[in-house]
């Protein structure tokens, strides 16, 4: 990774392990997100009349709209992997001629739905959680398949919050312990020191996707931030979830993690409460010697 393309946040990645991350809910304001990442459409990126965009992952807001509205004489395509989250789509889209949505039961079927070359731009985000971790360099693999030469991926995850909450540090580490109970690949070989930016760039490279940005974000979720309300909203939004995990994994009891899930919801609104959210993009292309080498390959 090119050090000399990371954001003014920080040359080096925050040190975070890859196996949990936390989601942006459906109500984040993507303008937020994308004040941050420097706007949509990326300003490295100037696509055709005509051209046609892919967009994948976890809906966030009305960010497809936003796409919409950056590319309005190009074609969106906005995969959902719920019928009724395509039916809801569908009524909302009201007005954007140029948006479809098109439904798959898994991400990592992509090339059975569209044809190969088909998307001179895809943008991928927060797929962490959607995707388990083994399986991503199958999604990307399949991505550059779909993907046009000379076409762009932009990908955009996000770590674990970091926080000065002694509860929800200990909730974290429970869940990446369940992760490694379950046998989950990744995080039998994540130390501490490694966060989803290295794996990002290792899977990357491993598909044979040029990289020519990758940067670093901190999203404030302190106490007074723009951004603390939805870190609140998304921790009530992860602790079924969590719940669940955790007590069939076997790693806490209920009573231990009742005890952990009150006292995180305490100090995360507490006044003094301090926390940062690191980002991660990458900005990729695809070269036009993938063709050569995919038929090499074949042969």
């Amino acid at each position: 990774m090119d050090s000399s393309t990371a954001s003014n946040e920080g040359k080096n990645f925050p040190h975070l392990t890859s196996s949990g991350t936390l989601h942006p809910e459906e109500n984040v304001q993507p303008q937020q997100l994308n004040e941050m990442l420097g706007g949509l459409p990326h300003p490295a990126i100037d696509l055709a009349m005509g051209a046609c965009v892919l967009d994948v992952g976890r809906e966030v807001g009305d960010w497809t709209r936003e796409l919409a509205e950056c590319y309005p004489q190009r074609q969106i395509v906005r995969v959902q992997t719920s019928t009724s989250a395509v039916q809801g789509a569908s009524m909302e889209r009201k007005g954007w001629a140029n948006v479809t949505y098109a439904s798959v039961q898994d991400v990592l079927q992509l090339e059975d739905r569209f044809a190969p070359e088909a998307f001179d731009l895809i943008y991928v985000h927060f797929c962490v959680g959607e995707v388990m971790l083994q399986h991503f360099p199958r999604l990307i693999q399949s991505l550059l398949h779909l993907c046009k030469e000379q076409g762009h991926l932009v990908w955009l995850e996000a770590d674990l919050p970091i926080t000065c909450d002694d509860a929800y540090e200990r909730l974290a580490w429970l869940l990446i312990s369940a992760l490694r109970a379950r046998g989950d690949v990744v995080a039998c070989l994540c130390v501490p020191q490694v966060g989803i930016a290295a794996w990002m760039d290792y899977w990357l490279h491993a598909t044979s996707w040029n990289i020519t940005q990758a940067a670093s974000y901190r999203a404030s979720v302190s106490a007074g931030a723009p951004l603390h309300d939805l870190f609140v909203q998304q921790m009530q939004y992860l602790a079924p979830q969590a719940r669940s995990f955790l007590l069939h994994m076997q790693v806490v009891t209920v009573q231990v993690l009742e005890e952990l899930f009150a006292q995180v919801q305490q100090e995360t609104q507490d006044k003094e409460f301090f926390g940062f959210c690191p980002l991660y993009r990458f900005v990729c292309v695809k070269p036009s010697i993938w063709q050569s080498r995919r038929s090499w390959g074949k042969g």
